[in-house]
C-alpha cells in the first residue's frame, strides 16, 4: 500500500506517492482544496505531513475521519543525531532536507544547499551528526527589501528570467537583477568553497523552488536533488513506522 508525503512550505506545497524506498508522482499545489481531493482519491495507507506553516490543520480537517496521518514534529524520532542549541527553532525543511541526504548519501559529509523563500546551508558529517548552518534571504526577499527600504529602486519581477543576468548591469531593472541573483551565485560558490578546503570530502547538494536557477551555472561539482526534502520525509516515515 502506498503512502503519501506532503511538504507544506511557506511558498510551495509539495506532494509524493511512496511505496517502500520508492517515490514517484510528484505535485505541486496551488491550494489544499486540491491536494485534499488527491489524498481522498489515493486512499493511501498513511499520509506524512511535514508543515513549516499552520495550513496543515486546516488539510488534516477535511480528510475522512479513517485515514491514518502522521506528523513530522519535533518530537518525531530521527536515526541522526542533531547538534543544535535552539531545536525549538529550527525548521523542520531544514531537517527533512539533511534526511534526504542521509538518505541518499549515509556515512558522508554532505552540505545542503536549499534555494527557496529562504537559502539555508546545512552539514551532516559522516558520522550522521547534524551541526546546523546558515540562513541567508531568498530572492523574492531580496527583491521586495530592496523596493520597500529604498525611495526609487522598482520591485523586479524575475518571472521572465531563464538565466543569471549579466555580471554588469546597464539599467537599474539590470543591475538589481546582477547584484541579486550573481550575488546568491557567490555567496553558494563561497560557501561551497569554504566547506570543501575544511573537509577533504564533502558532498555538496541543492534543492528548492529557486536551484533551477543555478545549477547549471555554480562551478564547483554538486548534485542537484529538487525533491529532497520528499526524500527525507519518507526516510523518516519508513524508520518510525519499522521501529
Amino acid at each position: 500500500m502506498k503512502n503519501i508525503l506532503v511538504d507544506i512550505g511557506n511558498t510551495l506545497m509539495k506532494s509524493a506517492l511512496a511505496d517502500g524506498n520508492e517515490i514517484s508522482s510528484h505535485k505541486n499545489w496551488d491550494d489544499l482544496s486540491s491536494l485534499r481531493d488527491y489524498i481522498i482519491e489515493k486512499s493511501p495507507q498513511i499520509v506524512f505531513i511535514s508543515s513549516v506553516t499552520k495550513r496543515h490543520h486546516d488539510l488534516i480537517k477535511e480528510l475522512p475521519a479513517n485515514q491514518k496521518i502522521k506528523i513530522f514534529d519535533k518530537q518525531t524520532p530521527l536515526p541522526i543525531k542533531v547538534h543544535y542549541t535552539t531545536k525549538d527553532t529550527l525548521g523542520l525543511d531544514r531537517v527533512a532536507a539533511v534526511m534526504g541526504a542521509y538518505a541518499l548519501y549515509p556515512k558522508a559529509n554532505n552540505l545542503v544547499i536549499d534555494i527557496g523563500t529562504c537559502i539555508t546551508y546545512d552539514f551532516l558529517d559522516d558520522q550522521g551528526v547534524y551541526h546546523g548552518g546558515a540562513i541567508s534571504p531568498g530572492i523574492n526577499i531580496r527583491l521586495k527589501s530592496l523596493n520597500n527600504y529604498t525611495s526609487k529602486l522598482p520591485l523586479v519581477d524575475i518571472s521572465h528570467l531563464s538565466m543569471l543576468p549579466e555580471l554588469t548591469g546597464n539599467s537599474s531593472v539590470n543591475s538589481i537583477l546582477s547584484g541579486v541573483l550573481n550575488g546568491i551565485l557567490f555567496e553558494i560558490e563561497g560557501f561551497i568553497s569554504t566547506y570543501n578546503r575544511q573537509y577533504k570530502s564533502i558532498n555538496t547538494i541543492i534543492t528548492g523552488g529557486d536551484c533551477f536557477r543555478f545549477e547549471s551555472t555554480i562551478k564547483a561539482h554538486i548534485f542537484v536533488a529538487p525533491k529532497l526534502i520528499l526524500i527525507g520525509l519518507n526516510r523518516i516515515l519508513l524508520d518510525n513506522e519499522q521501529n
